[in-house]
């Protein structure tokens, strides 16, 4: 029963999206609770929860042999978060094109830039710089006629318009990133590209699936539609593409600042996106067992692929490696209860390998609330996560986090979920050596080839709570757990550190002609 009363229109809205009155008061409750932070015990460091596997050595084959035999029974597909939208990485040029500097002469933006104006500096570089693009063919033919310097308007306008090419308002899966003589590639073709190197199975199928926004399917679907032929035939594969989209069921109520339903001018409840946190959905649906997790924008050209797709190998036998092992154990567990000396090999391979701190939990346990504890911890999904050297972008990175039941457990944590305002916290988080370029393999099904519930494994406490405006009246907004944070807080995680070149994320404009040095 809902704290507040539901009307008809309202039972209505959640009808139409499929949630629950219970799920509502369930979202309203979280608004009202104290803030949930995470809390830091350390940063993981190599050797202190992130593994350094080093490529000369005798492991780093043994991996890429157990990809390569588990790649060939197609146990491999790719699961691509594909609905961003571009709009922020033209967020310079709009300032020029539609914000308040729309009426600027070029004169004025060289001098602003000279000046160390950054979004002069961005506009004069990328004029500079123009034929430098991939859709310059296609920027050119819409201007339809010589650019010259300076010209920076009608350039702008053929751009992200939408009567040009409509830039502003795509997902950054649909824009043309990086040139080749044949043709350019947008980030979905190189996805394509990228998934051949290392999720084809022995019968030349390659399973890719992306999750976008409803009003882009049909574009995406095109675009597969007119590249298909071009790119089996090169890398002589089959592929299969699914696309799902965000349910309307994971959107969450937005409150006003007293913490009531917000309602819009029609008196409506308003509800909003819940966040990349609600594809876990998407993936539970999957049914998937082997599956990489990548973002769209973080393609490389086929220059600097090799060790990219090297390195997705060895993260894939290593997920291989660990389910191995674990299900051996977990086939002796089932029976009687084992030797205490399996026992404690066991517990080892938990603390050792898949991370799992027990700090001496079990130390007077019976030999039967061992095994359950084992049979329990050792029947989860698992995840092996890509981290690279911490370069100071932006986003989450690898920690040991003590859990509300006291345990210590391996989490990727965003900034946001972190409480700023406790010195020891900031002190732990500054201390962070490696970053999330979000780089995954994740093993999502048991022993018996069963999909787990992904559901039974989310936190649903770390939700994060931001102030919004809605037609100018101030909201919060709930944010469900993020897929690669809360969403698996409750799987087996396992860091391994990978190179930086793995982690080439588009954020701006600018980054199309970055070489990605690192420096």
């Amino acid at each position: 029963m809902s704290s507040f009363n539901l009307t008809d229109a309202d039972r209505g809205q959640l009808d139409a999206r499929g949630i629950s009155p219970e799920e509502l008061e369930r979202q309203l409750s979280l608004f009202r609770k104290p803030r949930q932070f995470a809390r830091l015990v350390r940063p993981c460091t190599v050797d202190d929860g992130i593994r350094r596997i080093r490529e000369d050595e005798d492991e780093a084959e043994e991996l890429l042999t157990l990809h390569r035999e588990a790649a060939a029974q197609g146990r491999f597909a790719k699961f691509v978060p594909a609905s961003g939208a571009a709009t922020r990485m033209f967020r310079d040029l709009l300032v020029y094109l539609k914000g308040p500097r729309r009426d600027s002469a070029w004169p004025s933006v060289v001098e602003q830039a000279q000046g160390g104006d950054s979004s002069a500096r961005v506009l004069v570089r990328f004029m500079e710089e123009l034929q430098r693009f991939a859709f310059w063919d296609d920027l050119h033919a819409v201007v339809g006629r010589p650019i010259r310097t300076g010209e920076f308007r009608p350039v702008l306008d053929a751009l992200l318009e939408p009567e040009g090419l409509g830039y502003e308002k795509l997902p950054k899966g649909l824009l043309k990133f990086h040139s080749y003589p044949e043709r350019p590639r947008t980030p979905f073709e190189e996805q394509l590209v990228e998934a051949a190197d290392y999720s084809l199975g022995a019968d030349g199928r390659c399973r890719l699936h992306f999750t976008v926004s409803p009003e882009h399917l049909e574009r995406f679907e095109a675009l597969f539609r007119e590249v298909r032929e071009f790119y089996e035939s090169r890398f002589d594969v089959r592929y299969e593409i699914t696309y799902s989209v965000q349910k309307p069921s994971t959107d969450t109520l937005a409150v006003d600042l007293e913490n009531r339903p917000f309602r819009d001018e029609s008196g409506q409840l308003v509800f909003r996106p819940g966040g990349h946190g609600a594809l876990i959905e998407n993936l539970n649906d999957l049914g998937a067992d082997l599956v990489y997790i990548k973002n769209i924008d973080n393609v490389q050209p086929d220059d600097r692929r090799p060790p990219v797709s090297r390195w997705k190998r060895i993260l894939g036998g290593y997920l291989v490696k660990l389910q191995r092992r674990g299900q051996e154990i977990l086939d002796r567990l089932r029976g009687e209860v084992p030797p205490q000396e399996f026992l404690e090999q066991a517990l080892r391979f938990a603390s050792t390998r898949l991370q799992v701190q027990l700090n001496g939990r079990l130390d007077n346990r019976s030999p039967e609330a061992r095994r359950r504890w084992l049979l329990d911890r050792l029947s989860r999904p698992i995840r092996v996560c890509g981290v690279v050297p911490n370069t100071g972008e932006p986003g989450g990175g690898p920690f040991w986090v003590r859990e509300r039941d006291g345990s210590v457990t391996l989490q990727i944590i965003e900034t946001a979920q972190v409480d700023l305002d406790d010195a020891e916290q900031q002190t732990i988080l500054a201390g962070s050596t490696h970053f999330n370029p979000v780089d995954l393999v994740c093993g999502l099904r048991d022993g018996d080839g069963r999909p787990y519930d992904l559901h039974r494994f989310i936190d649903h406490d770390a939700v994060i709570v931001t102030e919004k405006s809605h037609a100018g009246r101030d909201l919060k907004a709930l944010e469900r757990p993020g897929l690669w944070n809360g969403a698996m807080a409750g799987w087996n995680t396992v860091f391994v550190e990978t190179p930086l070149e793995s982690f080439t994320p588009v954020k701006t404009v600018l980054d199309l002609l970055r070489k990605w040095g690192h420096s």
